[in-house]
């Protein structure tokens, strides 16, 4: 099949299903090659997350708005209408798939049930953004990047930095962990061991411990994506994939050896 153009996917949990966001919303069936569906259920989807069961699909807005559809047909099912939370972190579901879990630009941490519009917990970090949400295979270990406003009178931004918490949430279970320098697209490993992310500005791979933020690999400086960069873990955590200038490029995780690349002109 010929692919339709994606700004963002994501593979369903047992990676039967790719859902590639453009214009549209398209779901893929990886096996057979073949789309599932199409559908347009909101203006400038900006990411997206399927269920633990592959049974609902996440769709979320760059306005902030979300929408629960059904990934082989596109219907929609519940409209929860939250644009006024504003752009934000990835929407990911919580490990029973019942709720969704979201991070704003404007500060703000959000768990709400998936199916209605009642919120079960909501933290707010004013002055800051929470730019990513990331979360291990099991969704009991997550990961939330931070990143402080400029305020009038600084001559510049404080560090973002990552703060780590376990499934459920509550007020106290929050564990901070800075770097040393500007980090950028945090991202919790599969077996909720590591953590790989981007200094900046430098542009350069680093993979820590989450048991105490210890940068035990670092790769060398690389030419930024020109958008952005994205980086991934395998599911196996033994490689790290990277969108840089003209490539895709995949370290081993264990020391950030480049083991291979991908040129793509976009």
């Amino acid at each position: 099949m010929k692919y339709p153009s994606g700004y963002s996917v994501r593979f369903s949990d047992d990676g039967e299903m790719l859902v590639c966001l453009g214009r549209n919303v398209v779901v893929i069936d990886v096996a057979a090659r073949q789309r599932l569906s199409t559908s347009h259920p909101l203006s400038h989807p900006s990411n997206a997350c399927f269920s633990p069961d592959g049974g609902t699909l996440a769709v979320k807005s760059t306005s902030g708005r979300i929408v629960i559809i059904k990934p082989r047909s596109g219907e929609v099912l519940f409209d929860h209408r939250n644009q006024k939370d504003g752009e934000g972190g990835e929407v990911q579901f919580s490990p029973e798939g019942d709720m969704l879990v979201d991070g704003s630009w404007g500060g703000g941490l959000t768990v709400r049930q998936a199916m209605d519009a009642s919120i079960q917990f909501r933290e707010q970090f004013p002055g800051e953004m929470i730019r990513r949400v990331t979360h291990d295979e099991a969704r009991r270990n997550w990961l939330f990047e931070h990143s402080p406003k400029f305020r009038p009178g600084e001559t510049s931004r404080p560090r973002s930095y990552a703060v780590l918490r376990n499934w459920p949430f509550g007020s106290g279970d929050r564990r901070k962990i800075t770097f040393g320098f500007d980090v950028a697209n945090t991202t919790l490993s599969p077996d909720g061991r590591s953590i790989c992310l981007i200094e900046k500005p430098i542009e350069r791979l680093h993979v820590a411990r989450v048991s105490d933020g210890a940068v035990v690999a670092s790769s060398e400086p690389f030419d930024h994506g020109g958008t952005g960069n994205e980086i991934a873990w395998s599911i196996d955590c033994r490689h790290i994939a990277s969108v840089q200038a003209r490539k895709f490029v995949f370290y081993r995780a264990s020391d950030l050896a480049v083991e291979g690349e991908v040129v793509s002109q976009y």
